[in-house]
């Protein structure tokens, strides 16, 4: 492996510093000097933007050098079994790097850019290296909904409930245009009002859509002590139908519901409750037991949790901590 392409991978390694650009560039100069620009290409699976784990190498890519202004390439070269590819003997001048996004295969992968994005050669010769990313498209909730099952997508969300929350490996997370499940999640243990990166494929769950095999990424994290996101107030009604769907893995509230049964469902303790609009099951995972001490008959319940698909057509209030419920 020459320097400049150990240097590359270094670059890579460092999350593609800006003390990267130009790196090189003093290995070789005066009369005789040879131009060389090196590139790398790596699959930058949590969208992060630099190379870390668990972002693999990125054999097969074209790389192409274009003059500013201009659309036929003075060079272009693919990256080999190690994500590299060198280009030597380039002409003095300014070059656009163009990464050719043909041949990636289906789903959303995108070209998400080069570092630097341009490059120039001196007289004085001297070697260059870049780096250029790959991933999936970051995806809005609401885009994500409508989405084709099996659609690998990306996407940047706030916490309602981590993987660990629920005994099931499931996940609720919200942005600003929706919120939606996460199941089969892996990854960083994440709280409340976190920021986060999932990766996963589009999936669906009776009748609602949800990112299966979610990978959690650590975005940014909140110090603890910090407060979740706000709840949504709702009837009884409105949260058993996720108001028609469109409350689907949200957080939302209730208040002074009458508990008018209580039970065991599987590992599940359920209240069933009703404001006067319609009852509502609200359950408790395993994770978090029966509360205590227990819910009379005839008493009230007030609190929040995510919503989750019993049916086609009916939703479960899911509990997720004790101090989110108030009964008396």
């Amino acid at each position: 492996m020459t320097a400049l392409r150990a240097l590359t991978l270094a670059c890579l390694a460092a999350g593609l510093s800006l003390a990267c650009d130009n790196a090189g560039e003093s290995l070789s100069h005066g009369v005789g000097a040879i131009n060389v620009i090196n590139a790398g290409a790596f699959f930058d699976r949590d969208g992060s933007g630099t190379f870390n784990a668990p972002d693999t190498l990125f054999a097969g890519v074209k790389v192409n050098l274009v003059p500013p202004g201009g659309t036929i390439p003075v060079a272009t070269g693919v990256t080999d079994a190690g994500g590299l590819v060198d280009f030597t003997g380039i002409s003095v001048g300014r070059y656009t790097v163009v990464v050719d996004t043909t041949g990636l295969g289906g789903d959303s992968l995108v070209a998400t850019g080069a570092i630097p994005s341009e490059v120039t050669i001196t007289a004085q010769g001297g070697a260059q290296s870049i780096a250029a990313s790959f991933g999936f498209a970051i995806s809005s909730i609401r885009t994500i909904r409508g989405l084709p099952g099996g659609t690998r997508v990306l996407v940047k969300a706030g916490v309602l409930a981590g993987r660990t929350t629920f005994s099931d490996t499931t996940a609720y997370v919200s942005d600003t245009s929706g919120t939606i499940r996460l199941t089969n999640a892996t990854g960083v243990v994440s709280a409340p009002g976190d920021s986060v990166r999932i990766s996963g494929t589009v999936g669906s769950r009776r009748g609602q859509p949800v990112i299966n095999n979610a990978q959690i990424f650590a975005y940014f994290l909140i110090n603890p002590g910090d407060p979740p996101p706000p709840a949504v107030s709702a009837s009884t009604h409105i949260a058993a139908t996720a108001d028609g769907g469109l409350l689907d893995a949200a957080l939302v509230a209730v208040t002074g519901a009458t508990i008018i049964d209580t039970s065991t469902v599987g590992n599940d303790f359920v209240i069933r409750v009703d404001d006067g609009s319609g009852p509502l099951d609200v359950v408790f995972d395993p994770n978090l037991g029966p509360p205590a001490p227990p819910a009379p008959l005839g008493g009230t319940l007030s609190g929040n949790g995510v919503l989750v698909p019993a049916t086609g057509s009916t939703w479960q209030l899911k509990v997720r901590a004790d101090a989110d419920v108030t009964i008396n």
